[in-house]
């Protein structure tokens, strides 16, 4: 049953692909105020609003002095919602038009993530063959994690780890590969390796809340990975970790009380199941 509950665990928080990547700063200067509420949006995390102001404002004439770059941003949510026939067209009509290197670069990468999503593998390699060899920073982070999805995607770990090690040390990127890596080792059976993985996210400095919220996800996944492999010290560590706060406490209190049942120590696994039995018991 525990390992019925840690595989349901990893394979319904395993992250999409551009999910909760750290966004870029929003630009200085705005140049027609409807991309300015449409940005506002973005950064407050309402991508369906920003998605609105873009359709409104292509209704009342279109954004003036930006180029392309709203084009960008609507095929990216319309990619997002599953909208990929939408997206296709929108991305397609962008590379047959006359466009600057940096727009061709991400209707390209678009290209390949829609192709991704339908596991077209070699589909998505011979579309970023097209993109610049040295795109901007932001997109060159994207398609490093593209690249580190596909290889865990076709369970080519060596190469997906390889690829996890090139972004920067503290980058929210690296922190979401080790937990898909870690989350692919637990499906798979590997629990010793799927632990490696989720504690790797202990030495990064991890200061958003969507950081905090992975860490929590990655410590209440390291301790049930521990638990299946019998370390049982070591899953109580690591249900310790995780915030009484977090959305997954929950599960971390009742691995915890079965780590400490386990170990024989069955006052220490009353103290989280007594605190968990007065939360909400839907979960």
């Amino acid at each position: 049953m525990a390992a019925v509950r840690f595989l349901a665990f990893c394979c319904a928080a395993i992250l999409p692909l551009a999910a909760f990547a750290k966004k870029p700063p929003p630009p200085s200067t705005v140049a027609d105020l409807r991309l300015g509420v449409a940005l506002y949006e973005y950064y407050q995390n309402k991508p369906l609003d920003a998605l609105s102001e873009l359709l409104v404002a292509q209704a009342r004439g279109g954004i003036v002095g930006h180029g392309n770059h709203p084009d960008i941003m609507a095929g990216g949510f319309y990619l997002g919602y599953g909208m990929e026939r939408t997206a296709t067209e929108l991305f397609t009509r962008l590379l047959n038009e006359q466009q600057s290197p940096k727009t061709r670069d991400a209707a390209w990468f678009f290209i390949a993530r829609l192709r991704y999503e339908q596991k077209d593998w070699p589909g998505v390699e011979a579309a970023l063959t097209h993109v610049s060899a040295e795109p901007n920073w932001d997109l060159a982070q994207d398609i490093l994690a593209l690249r580190v999805n596909m290889a865990t995607a076709q369970d080519n770990m060596a190469a997906a780890e390889r690829l996890a090690d090139q972004f920067e040390r503290d980058a929210t990127w690296r922190a979401y590969a080790y937990y898909n890596l870690g989350a692919a080792y637990g499906r798979k059976g590997n629990f010793k390796k799927a632990a490696e993985n989720f504690d790797l996210l202990l030495h990064m400095r991890l200061e958003r809340q969507e950081e905090l919220s992975l860490y929590d996800k990655a410590m209440t996944s390291a301790g049930y990975a521990y638990l299946l492999n019998k370390r049982y010290q070591e899953a109580i560590d690591q249900f310790s970790q995780v915030r009484l706060n977090s959305p997954v406490a929950n599960r971390a209190l009742l691995g915890y009380g079965w780590a400490a049942a386990e170990s024989n120590n069955y006052s220490l696994a009353l103290k989280p199941w007594t605190a968990l039995s007065q939360r909400n018991l839907v979960d």
